[in-house]
């Protein structure tokens, strides 16, 4: 269990970590990471510093992950073991990629551990005041015709989410509410119409990922 203050608190030692690397305002970091907890920190302290978030699924190949990382220009990458390998295997196609930060502890000489890099960070950060049509995130489309197409989305589309997800879910929030999607958070649907739409509101989100999708055990987690 994570409290909004402890989300807050290490998404402003991300924020300070991530500008220690020299990364600024407009920078695009990619996220490779299922649904826990540093992938939400991950996107909240990308946003506190004015950087753009590059949401990846756990899905996608290298391929996949190499086209969407040299067209957006990632600077840093946030991801952990599960697809470090795929990462290794196109780092010298990403000439723009300068950080590599990844949950586990086995590093390579050019890796930051995510753990070690937020803990010698300060806790201690004040959010940039940006416009409401700076540059938050950047979706790709699955590429029906020809390449996949990102999308850019300023801050003010996760208002434009909030009506629709009010709507949707019973005139949201309501008392003892508990938020959860089957639907990956690099997906545009995991991660603005669940997770920061929920979180908007105060209202608690669940993190579970089914390796492949079970009518019957995810019913049996929702009851």
């Amino acid at each position: 269990n994570w409290t909004f203050r402890q989300i807050q608190i290490s998404a402003n030692r991300l924020a300070n970590a991530l500008e220690g690397l020299g990364i600024q305002s407009g920078d695009r970091i990619g996220i490779v990471l299922p649904q826990c907890p540093e992938t939400g920190i991950a996107h909240i302290g990308i946003y506190k510093m004015g950087a753009v978030a590059l949401p990846l699924a756990n899905l996608f190949g290298p391929e996949a992950l190499k086209y969407r990382l040299q067209d957006s220009g990632a600077k840093v990458v946030i991801t952990d073991g599960e697809n470090r390998g795929k990462l290794e295997e196109i780092r010298n196609d990403l000439p723009d990629l300068q950080f590599l930060i990844q949950l586990d502890e086995n590093l390579e000489q050019d890796e930051f551990n995510w753990k070690n890099l937020l803990e010698s960070s300060s806790d201690d950060y004040s959010t940039r005041q940006i416009s409401s049509d700076h540059p938050c995130w950047i979706i790709y489309t699955s590429g029906t015709t020809g390449n996949p197409k990102g999308a850019l989305h300023a801050h003010r589309a996760l208002l434009g989410h909030i009506p629709g997800y009010e709507l949707s879910h019973d005139f949201a929030p309501q008392p003892s509410d508990l938020a959860w999607t089957p639907a990956d958070w690099a997906w545009i649907g995991g991660l603005a119409n669940i997770l920061l739409c929920s979180w908007y509101h105060g209202i608690p989100v669940l993190g579970f990922r089914f390796r492949r999708f079970d009518p019957e055990k995810a019913l049996d987690l929702i009851e």
